[in-house]
């Protein structure tokens, strides 16, 4: 099978996000990683993904911690929520400590590259 179209919904806000990785030395392959994307209505996300990288054989969509985010304001509480989430997809696919350095690096990164305000 081969794609021949991608439809990409218009944004219906401030779009940010970005990729944060932990490794042993600058270059390195990512030990984990997560990807974070958000769209913002003012103060509220509208839109959210999260993917996890280094948990599994293949990226892991972390559905749920971005359902956590979509519909509410970002605040200490639900940024953890998510980052509980996140760690529990890591869980599940990865028996190792690893979880816990998803847990903290998805937090950092949400809380590190807040949206731009809305204009």
């Amino acid at each position: 099978m081969i794609a021949v179209e991608a439809v990409i919904p218009p944004a219906r806000g401030v779009r940010s996000g970005g990729y944060l990785k932990l490794e042993r030395r600058v270059g390195d392959f990512a030990t984990v990683g997560v990807a974070v994307a958000l769209e913002m209505t003012g103060d509220t996300v509208t839109r959210a993904g999260i993917a996890l990288t280094g948990v599994g054989g293949s990226t892991i969509a972390a559905t749920a911690a971005a359902e956590a985010l979509t519909g509410k304001p970002l605040s200490a509480q639900t940024i953890d929520q998510a980052a509980g989430l996140a760690a529990d997809v890591a869980r599940a696919e990865d028996r190792s400590p690893r979880q816990r350095r998803i847990q903290a690096a998805h937090g950092a990164h949400v809380r590190a590259a807040p949206p731009e305000p809305s204009r």
